[in-house]
């Protein structure tokens, strides 16, 4: 069990970059960039507090909650190049971040067939490094042209059991993400639903061809104060909802 859990993200933990926490506004997209829109929601029937003591995860860490990352895609988020340099997987990791139940704004670059690989998220169980969860994806979009923001769903995962059983699913809830994309940009954008499509094999060859990561050889010293910094901006969000309901 311990190795089903920990082989899941070995690539994403020598990625990780800095967790800084985001600005009240997010980068609007320049020409050939898109933000990807979208929400995760993630639970487990796994008994947390023996995961906790079978990877000896501090007691004082216990109370954080799940966060998560999405893929960071060489291809698109940078150039085609063997070697991707760990200042610019920091930059990307820097907005890639969100917590269990909230929405991320990603930004990716896009090349010429304007098409984004999602092959996986990665979650962290109660934020902790020790305890990744391989998330499985296995879709790609291909971005209309001139669109700036685009949504891919409200994400819906569920682990059964210490194997990790996933199941998933995917809703369309399109006027909350819109309302949510208000908040956090200065001037009003529309949302572009996406159309999914499932990665096929030949997709996968091609990008096992193409894409090559470098590990950025990060510490993990300060992790959970950039998660802290990430809850934070987490709760400014939804706090702002409140006020608005009021």
């Amino acid at each position: 069990m311990k190795n089903k859990i920990l082989a899941s993200c070995v690539l994403f933990i020598a990625l990780c970059g800095s967790l800084s926490a985001k600005s009240k506004y997010i980068d609007i997209p320049g020409n050939n960039e898109v933000t990807v829109v979208g929400r995760l929601n993630f639970s487990t029937d796994a008994d947390r507090d023996f995961l906790f003591e079978t990877f000896e995860v501090p007691e004082d860490k216990r109370h954080y909650p799940d966060i998560y990352v999405l893929p960071y895609i060489p291809g698109s988020a940078g150039l085609f190049t063997n070697v991707h340099k760990a200042k610019e997987i920091t930059k990307f990791e820097e907005q890639a971040w969100g917590v269990n139940g909230g929405y991320f704004f990603v930004q990716y670059k896009l090349l010429k067939d304007r098409t984004l690989y999602f092959s996986s998220i990665t979650l962290f169980l109660n934020g902790s490094y020790m305890l990744p969860v391989k998330l499985p994806l296995g879709f790609k979009v291909k971005v209309p042209e001139k669109e700036k923001f685009l949504y891919l769903g409200d994400f819906t995962f569920k682990a059964k059991g210490f194997a990790f059983e996933i199941s998933a699913s995917v809703k369309d809830n399109y006027d909350d993400a819109q309302a949510v994309l208000d908040k956090v940009t200065k001037k009003d954008y529309e949302l572009c639903r996406a159309s999914l499509e499932k990665i096929t094999e030949e997709d996968l060859e091609a990008i096992k061809k193409t894409f090559y990561y470098e590990s950025a050889g990060y510490s993990f010293k300060d992790w959970y104060k950039s998660i802290d910094e990430l809850i934070a901006k987490d709760e400014e969000l939804k706090a702002s909802d409140s006020d608005q309901e009021l």
